[in-house]
């Protein structure tokens, strides 16, 4: 899934498993909106225009070479849309873009900009990259990706792995997570840091939603953060 506000609409990107073999297949559908209507007016992209029936979504043409990852970016660069996904291959650590000029395709100059090496080391895998072009500098943009918690603190030597808590609801999920790593990895412990009573209620989706509704969000974000910078 992807999100990008573009302007006068909010499109959102959903990736489909057509076949989730060892050699996927996957597809992307693009929805979009306005802020005003979120909740109760969406068009789905029909691959000469817009329409509000669901049904008539079709894929986006130009990304059938590479397997879209559950998670990737579609991002605004100067005059192009960017389009930045990892291969969704198991253990795969090409990340790829592509390049269109509009939000919806057709997508084209397939470009393998970064090979993971994470993959090559036994018991670590990488997955869903991601970029993040609010902190683009010198036309250099910052890409991140995952790694397996576990393997990767006991390979790089930690001790220990931090968790932020919120409520019982994120300590009773980290609690299984931690018994399972404890089971997988014995020798790194979990250490759990509680957030603060006065800013416990913040998530993310209630930024998200007050946003929606067109009130400011300057009491939720940190100091020196510009929300406007994210969207």
């Amino acid at each position: 899934m992807a999100a990008l506000n573009d302007g006068d609409y909010i499109y959102i990107y959903a990736q489909v498993d057509v076949d989730n073999s060892a050699n996927p297949v996957s597809e992307v559908l693009a929805a979009r909106t306005t802020l005003d209507r979120l909740y109760d007016r969406w068009e789905y992209y029909t691959g000469t225009g817009w329409s509000v029936n669901s049904s008539d979504a079709v894929k986006l043409e130009g990304l059938a070479s590479v397997p879209v990852s559950s998670q990737f970016n579609v991002f605004r660069l100067r005059d192009k849309y960017v389009l930045l996904t990892q291969n969704k291959r198991f253990n795969s650590g090409e990340i790829y873009t592509f390049v269109s000029d509009s939000p919806c395709g057709p997508w084209r100059n397939k470009q393998l900009i970064f090979e993971t090496y994470e993959q090559d080391v036994p018991d670590l895998f990488t997955y869903n990259a991601m970029a993040h072009p609010q902190f683009e500098k010198d036309g250099m943009i910052l890409v991140s990706y995952n790694v397996n918690t576990g393997d990767f603190a006991q390979q790089v030597g930690a001790a220990a792995v931090i968790r932020g808590v919120r409520n019982t609801t994120d300590f009773e999920y980290e609690r299984t997570m931690e018994a399972t790593n404890h089971r997988l990895h014995p020798d790194i412990i979990t250490v759990m840091l509680f957030t603060p009573a006065p800013v416990a209620d913040i998530a993310s989706s209630t930024v998200r939603e007050v946003l929606a509704f067109g009130r400011t969000v300057d009491e939720f974000m940190p100091e020196g953060i510009d929300i406007k910078k994210y969207l």
